[in-house]
């Protein structure tokens, strides 16, 4: 590799690191956070069935969230998938854990819904604190792609305590660094077959959010 390639090559992948940090500074130090996503991959490994979600995730200071999505597969409807905390209690009536959205953020940035929403699932079965998000979440090999028409991206390697789950491609507004699409490939072996993408029709950070959005429903 020539002087000139190899220099070229560092500012894009100092580049790429500083849109990464702006990215995920904005969603650590945001009050609340509203996103509308769709995704669209294969229903299972080796099938030419689709499989399609569409869903919302809202998160507030105090341990609130709701995070909430219908998938169908093939088009038909298959299941529905909802989260919601208020502060103190989970919709399944158990008390909330102690930081549990805490990976909410860190999940947003680099992880997407439909991979994440497992790992929220399974920070709900848990009593205490998950740890430090970002040393179960880890971004490997983070260098700029090509531009996406007006969107520029980043490419990285994704594990997950500890295992590879695949290769992601993230587009980001350069303007806003707020996040408008995210493809997760894997491939034979991995936990996730085949090329999954989010689209986020709304990704908006400080929205005044009510608290009525966080009210669990009544037992029947």
């Amino acid at each position: 590799m020539n002087l000139l390639l190899a220099a070229v090559l560092l500012v894009q992948d100092k580049t790429a690191e500083e849109a990464f940090q702006k990215i995920e500074a904005a969603l650590e130090g945001a009050k609340t956070i509203s996103v509308k996503f769709r995704a669209d991959g294969p229903a299972e490994k080796g099938s030419d069935k689709q499989e399609h979600a569409e869903g919302t995730f809202i998160l507030k200071e105090g341990n609130k969230a709701v995070f909430t999505w219908g998938q169908w597969k093939d088009g038909t409807f298959a299941r529905h998938f909802e989260i919601i905390s208020d502060g103190v209690h989970l919709k399944t009536g158990v008390r909330t854990p102690k930081n549990y959205t805490r990976s909410f953020p860190c999940v947003a940035s680099r992880v997407g819904f439909i991979v994440g929403c497992d790992f929220m699932r399974i920070g709900a079965d848990k009593e205490g604190d998950l740890g430090d998000p970002k040393t179960l979440i880890k971004v490997l090999q983070l260098r700029a792609g090509e531009d996406d028409g007006a969107l520029r991206t980043l490419k990285y390697s994704l594990k997950i305590d500890g295992m590879a789950i695949g290769e992601v491609t993230t587009a980001y507004d350069p303007k806003t660094f707020k996040i408008r699409k995210r493809t997760l490939e894997s491939g034979p072996g991995r936990i996730f077959p085949g090329r999954v993408t989010e689209t986020y029709e709304d990704w908006i950070l400080n929205k005044d959010v009510p608290e009525e959005q966080f009210t669990l429903p009544q037992e029947k």
